[in-house]
């Protein structure tokens, strides 16, 4: 990790300048998006794509977890994969223009969102996060203590400002998953991943992606990030252990 340079206090430097891109040690503490949402292009609106993701993983199950506010439309999903049973059950939602215009999308403030009997919430804890959802077949509550030990990348974007995500995988975490009528309270000892993602992509984006979690013969975690096509290739990175190799 003593190879990144610490993620800066904010995106932009004592001179109003975007910070340079590259890849950073730790989160980015204020991501305010402000000075770039505004003008004819509309950005907040039609260029501006925010989320936060979670993904849980246990011999018994696996979860992915995200709330987006994609501008001009919000977004939601979970699933929830039984292993045993090999049952995968998705619920999502989309609501045009489900986040406010002030909405300030990062780690430190809540995300909430849902309509009737589907609502996600997203909300810090210490150091932390809470992934919390409650719907018809799901409901799904994580609780990470820590985001400490991820990534920053600030990539460009073309003809657009720049776009910033922060990944970290092989997170401690404690889960209650329900699926139907089955339920698990399992601790996840490196078991999840979070990535929360702001920014201005190209109106043509391409992006394949693959996350990794496990762990190795002698009891080491192990995660793994890799992507193509998207951010420069930045947030490619192996967790080891304690070790963030680039």
């Amino acid at each position: 990790m003593s190879t990144l340079p610490p993620a800066p206090a904010s995106l932009v430097d004592a001179g109003g300048q975007l910070h340079p891109f590259g890849r950073y040690r730790g989160a980015v503490g204020d991501v305010s998006t402000a000075r770039w949402d505004r003008g004819p292009a509309w950005p907040r609106r039609l260029q501006r794509k925010a989320w936060l993701y979670a993904g849980a993983y246990h011999e018994d199950f696996m979860v992915g977890y995200a709330v987006a506010d994609a501008g001009y439309l919000g977004t939601a999903f979970v699933y929830v994969y039984d292993r045993a049973r090999k049952v995968r059950v998705e619920e999502s939602l989309e609501i045009p223009f489900g986040f406010a215009e002030g909405f300030r999308p990062s780690l430190r403030d809540a995300w909430s969102f849902g309509f009737g009997d589907r609502q996600w919430r997203i909300d810090p804890e210490g150091d932390g996060l809470r992934f919390r959802y409650d719907g018809r077949r799901i409901s799904f509550d994580l609780r990470v203590p820590s985001l400490e030990g991820g990534m920053t990348t600030l990539a460009p974007a073309l003809h657009r400002p720049f776009n910033h995500t922060f990944k970290r995988l092989c997170l401690a975490a404690e889960a209650t998953v329900r699926i139907d009528a089955r339920r698990f309270e399992r601790a996840l000892p490196h078991g999840a991943a979070v990535d929360f993602t702001l920014g201005y992509p190209p109106r043509d984006t391409r992006w394949n992606w693959a996350c990794l979690l496990g762990t190795t013969d002698d009891g080491r975690a192990f995660g793994l990030n890799l992507v193509a096509y998207f951010n420069d290739e930045l947030e490619n990175a192996l967790w080891l252990g304690d070790e963030l190799i680039p």
